[in-house]
């Protein structure tokens, strides 16, 4: 007998994915025959002389398998062809205990997208302003982190478009960093728009 714990009388079950025979072996097909290209193919190289360097030993077996789950992220982000964006999914292929986890994901981030890596830290560093400001709501200093905060996310935004271009310049994939764009615009408006509204309000 539970007590103080709702328990729902009804669980509604997933919906059924329907996927025909065809569309299967045609997408077995796609994925087995994805491009890597020469630049993806180099960093690998450099991740398993890091790996080893680590202690972290990888099987012949477990990096096949790692090859396929690149050009399977691929194929479901929508690419013809692997990318260094792509080498994100294999921070959850070679760990064995969490340490390595953390390190094995730093180490991926560098030899993937550079620009990416620092798109991220920006975006991150952004994003904690945004949310020192959710934490201070109702408080006398709101205002003022919020002012901040907004003039952070602007900033952080530029530094977004510019390393968006270079991601042009240099062939990466920019749709990580778009999303990072949208998220931080969002973040901006919302701020934005408090402030001026508090503002009018105690006008």
């Amino acid at each position: 007998h539970n007590q103080g714990i709702a328990v729902p009388t009804i669980i509604q079950a997933p919906i059924p994915v329907s996927l025909t025979a065809h569309d299967l072996f045609a997408a077995m097909y796609a994925l087995a025959h994805l491009p890597i290209p020469a630049g993806v193919v180099d960093a690998l190289g450099k991740l398993y002389g890091e790996l080893d360097a680590m202690g972290v030993k990888i099987s012949d077996r477990r990096w096949v398998q790692a090859l396929d789950a690149l050009r399977a992220h691929a194929l479901l982000e929508g690419r013809g062809i692997v990318t260094a964006d792509d080498l994100a999914v294999l921070q959850h292929c070679f760990w064995n205990t969490p340490e390595q986890r953390t390190k094995i994901a730093q180490l991926i981030q560098k030899l993937g997208n550079p620009l990416l890596v620092r798109a991220l830290e920006i975006a991150d560093q952004a994003t904690s302003a945004y949310d020192k400001v959710a934490a201070l709501k109702g408080q006398d200093s709101w205002t003022t982190e919020a002012t901040k905060a907004v003039a952070q996310l602007k900033e952080a935004f530029g530094r977004l478009k510019r390393l968006r271009a270079d991601c042009v310049t240099q062939g990466y994939s920019t749709e990580k960093i778009d999303r990072l764009q949208i998220k931080l615009r969002a973040q901006h408006d919302e701020l934005a728009t408090a402030v001026v509204s508090l503002d009018i309000t105690g006008a």
